[in-house]
């Protein structure tokens, strides 16, 4: 808990901070699908697949990296009918749920793709940070352990391209490692039956892909001249 404490402070403080380079605000929104994996689905099933959406505010600092404020919603799901292993035929669980994500995460950028002489106008980027959930499993077998805010860490890989002075294009593929076994409603063993449902040491994930697309809304302009934003 300190260390998470102490990088969301320090994250936090870089988020606010001023710099040498020229900084720029870009305000987005995005279109995808989120993906469920655990004790109901053991592996990513792209038939799980259901939409998300996520709106974000981000922060350039240079052309190597940014900071961005994001909120993310989607629907996760999984039904055991469709595996062929003992626990799946025996139980048979299902679960729907709506999830709801803040997070905050730093962004590196491979290249330079805002200068003007580098064509073409693309990076490849990775990112990583911190992030908060709420979602409550349909049905949920115990109810009480599935309805709670939990962290997670985002993390994953993208795509971006400037298409325009103030606009870029975006392609993401993120992961979000859980620290809680309680996205689906079973874990361990039912209370009533004592049947084994899941696994209580193998904490569910989540994961959500998308296409986005941004608007620079600032600038703040460099001391010294910098051809970078």
């Amino acid at each position: 808990m300190k260390k998470i404490l102490f990088g969301s402070v320090l994250i936090g403080s870089l988020l606010f901070s001023n710099g040498s380079y020229a900084q720029s605000t870009e305000l987005g929104i995005g279109l995808g699908g989120m993906v469920y994996r655990g004790d109901l689905s053991e592996y990513i099933d792209l038939l799980n697949l259901r939409p998300g959406g996520v709106i974000f505010l981000k922060r350039n600092y240079s052309p190597v990296w940014a900071v961005r404020a994001a909120f993310t919603a989607g629907r996760i799901t999984a039904n055991q009918e469709r595996y062929n292993d003992a626990m799946a035929r025996y139980n048979e669980l299902s679960f729907s749920s709506w999830l709801y994500e803040g997070s905050l995460t730093a962004e590196i950028n491979y290249f330079n793709f805002r200068d003007k002489y580098n064509r073409p106008k693309v990076t490849l980027y990775l990112f990583g940070g911190l992030a908060g959930f709420y979602s409550t499993p349909v049905p949920s077998p115990e109810p009480a352990q599935g309805n709670l805010i939990k962290f997670a860490i985002p993390f994953g890989l993208g795509v971006k391209a400037m298409v325009g002075k103030r606009t870029n294009l975006g392609f993401e593929l993120g992961a979000r490692k859980t620290f809680n076994d309680m996205l689906d409603g079973a874990s361990d063993v039912d209370p009533a039956t004592g049947i084994q449902r899941g696994y209580r040491y193998d904490d569910d994930w989540y994961y959500f892909t998308g296409i986005s697309i941004s608007y620079i809304i600032t600038k703040i302009p460099c001391p010294y001249t910098y051809d970078g934003f």
